[in-house]
């Protein structure tokens, strides 16, 4: 990768549409996930914030 920012995706949903939402997010994640070397950048920047400020409080 190079020096990109990051990228944080939030998705919030009305009540009812918990399995549209999760379906949305599994089908934009697996998208990413094609793009090289993003895995392992978003990786590093995990561990690097878990160095800093513990456990990830949210689904990653």
């Amino acid at each position: 990768m190079d020096d990109s920012q990051g990228l944080l995706l939030i998705l919030r949903h009305q009540p009812g549409y918990e399995t549209a939402a999760e379906q949305l997010v599994e089908a934009v994640t697996q998208q990413l996930a094609q793009v090289p070397g993003l895995v392992e950048f978003n990786n590093a920047q995990i561990a690097l914030f878990e160095t800093h400020a513990g456990a990830l409080t949210f689904r990653c």
